[in-house]
């Protein structure tokens, strides 16, 4: 899967890899036989091996720090389980598999939303995009249907034209769809109660992506971006499922792993590998770190909208789901936020009262 990815979003500066400086005018090293000084020539050819020592993209130190995180966070759980002085075999065995390389393992979206996917990164035209949609029914009939939703046309107006339906969403608004699309048939059954788990994990997912966008103005965020990261926001907690899911075929049984190790899984290493998730599935950086750190834990050094709009969210629907008000003074202590309060409050009035 990595290598599709690669070429289906490589082949511009964002995901090109190292990017070397241009050298200054004057940091040339003398051609042979001038008359430069030795002195010169030392300093000239310093001069040019620091300039040619080439940049790390933002993408690649994000995708470093992920890494690190991860094998941390998973050190921090292997302690934990072996605390408990509980740990079966199968622990053991989705131990191993949680430590295996977290990229080479992220299961391929089906192929008609990677090419949505290229496309869209690739800004083609709509009509190539239509064509593409035309040959999905499954994609079309989610397109169409998010798009005559009330947020999108409040006027009530039937849109019945895909072309229209990407006009009026914009691509953001089209790869939200095609990931809600995807994942909805990617949920894994890993056998037993894991089951239920897995599929709660993914309806908090799906309740969380519209909060984000009713949420987003108060934090400066594009709200079809926060939508995508409220959709996405726990995909790391899927690819525990997966592991799990792909355990119980190669043993060719149900795995007997306590729920409060799995919940425990879930917990310590979600952020971090679901923000390795998004990276290689071509989204943004902004998106990939706000993933990665939504549960504020500990607070971002800089400020981050989408970060702090997903955490508002994530509670929001935490607490609704618990037939609870939500605490937005507890939830604002505790998240350190910088956002606009009195909107929040002003936007969760309408949202508690849909």
């Amino acid at each position: 899967m990595l290598s599709f990815l690669r070429r289906l979003f490589g082949g511009s500066a964002k995901g090109s890899g190292l990017l070397t400086p241009p050298a200054g005018r004057g940091d040339a090293a003398p051609l042979a036989g001038s008359s430069a000084s030795p002195r010169q020539t030392t300093r000239a050819r310093a001069s040019t091996a620091v300039q040619a020592e080439p940049a790390v993209p933002d993408e690649k130190l994000l995708q470093d720090e992920l890494r690190e995180r991860l094998a941390a966070s998973l050190r921090k759980l292997d302690d934990a389980l072996m605390g408990e002085h509980r740990r079966s075999n199968d622990v053991v065995l989705l131990m191993r598999a949680l430590r295996q390389d977290p990229i080479a393992g992220i299961r391929q979206l089906p192929v008609a939303a990677q090419r949505a996917l290229a496309l869209l990164h690739g800004e083609a035209p709509t009509k190539m995009l239509v064509d593409l949609l035309e040959r999905d029914p499954a994609m079309a009939q989610a397109l169409l249907r998010q798009v005559n939703s009330t947020y999108y046309n409040p006027s009530g107006t039937h849109i019945l034209s895909l072309a229209d339906a990407i006009n009026r969403m914009g691509r953001v608004g089209v790869q939200s769809v095609v990931f809600e699309q995807s994942l909805t048939g990617m949920v894994s059954r890993p056998g037993g109660d894991l089951d239920a788990m897995a599929q709660q994990v993914w309806n908090h997912m799906v309740r969380t992506a519209p909060i984000a966008r009713q949420l987003a103005p108060a934090f400066d965020v594009a709200p079809d971006e926060a939508f995508l990261l409220g959709l996405l926001h726990d995909v790391g907690k899927l690819v525990v499922f997966d592991r799990i899911t792909e355990l119980r075929g190669t043993q060719r049984r149900p795995l007997t792993v306590d729920r409060r190790d799995v919940s425990r899984a879930l917990r310590l290493i979600h952020e971090p590998l679901g923000g390795l998730v998004v990276q290689q599935w071509g989204l943004e950086s902004g998106i990939a770190r706000a993933i990665g750190s939504h549960h504020r834990e500990p607070v971002p050094a800089a400020r981050d909208g989408l970060c702090e709009v997903i955490y508002v969210a994530e509670r929001v629907d935490l607490a609704q789901n618990r037939k609870e008000a939500p605490d937005l003074e507890a939830i604002w202590s505790a998240g350190e936020l910088t956002g606009d309060r009195a909107a929040v409050a002003e936007i969760l009035g309408i949202v508690l009262s849909s």
